[in-house]
């Protein structure tokens, strides 16, 4: 938990990440990133993205080749947005892992669409470390209990899945592995300290308690993806 800062809604947002890690309640964390970002610099906030893309960049890396676009990117993606929209290469196949990972790309270039609006950038930082976190656990949970993995994409795509092939996954969930939940809640550790070394708590806007619920509201009418 944080201590020794002055309590304001920023901080008990901050708390709220750390503790929710603590207990691997990754959704929760997802909400309490957001009322910590929603009205800070689109600097701050795009700079703890690419923070976290950087995480999981070498991991991709090894899975895919010719990556040095994504050095780019992740560098200067506004440069990036400039020239090439929302578009980047994308590999014939990907594992759950690396598609989360994906997901999380596109999440910074729609925050770069939409920077100017407060919902949208804050909606689109969370998916983007939201989603970089999951393909880290995904990584993780696919080398840890490869068969379990096998069985869910079956079933995330309706193919027949046995009783047997059921057991493997019974209990062993990417949200009930062990390795997996140690690694997602080291990540939203590292985000609460990223926010920390920055004295995100300490930082002053015009933004209102009431205008964060409202924007937190929309977000989670929305599954809590990306805002169109």
């Amino acid at each position: 938990m944080v201590k020794n800062i002055k309590p304001n809604y920023r901080t008990r947002a901050i708390n709220g990440i750390a503790i929710a890690a603590d207990r691997a309640d990754f959704e929760s964390c997802r909400v309490s990133a957001f009322k910590t970002l929603y009205g800070l610099s689109s600097v701050l906030q795009f700079e703890l993205m690419t923070f976290v893309l950087n995480r999981y960049e070498p991991i991709y890396s090894s899975h895919v080749k010719d990556t040095e676009w994504l050095i780019s990117l992740r560098r200067n993606p506004h440069e990036w947005f400039e020239l090439n929209g929302r578009k980047f290469p994308m590999p014939k196949k990907t594992g759950p892992a690396d598609s989360a990972f994906i997901f999380s790309i596109d999440a910074l270039l729609w925050a770069c669409e939409n920077g100017n609006d407060k919902t949208i950038l804050a909606s689109s930082a969370v998916c983007c470390i939201g989603g970089t976190i999951d393909a880290m656990m995904t990584n993780v949970w696919q080398a840890d209990a490869p068969l379990a993995v096998k069985t869910w994409e079956a079933i995330s795509v309706g193919a027949h899945v046995s009783g047997e092939d059921y057991e493997n996954l019974y209990g062993n969930t990417l949200l009930e592995n062990k390795a997996a939940l140690a690694v997602g809640k080291r990540e939203w550790t590292t985000i609460v300290d990223f926010l920390l070394d920055r004295n995100v708590s300490g930082l002053r806007d015009e933004t209102t308690k009431a205008e964060i619920e409202k924007g937190m509201l929309l977000w989670q009418e929305s599954e809590m993806l990306l805002l169109s």
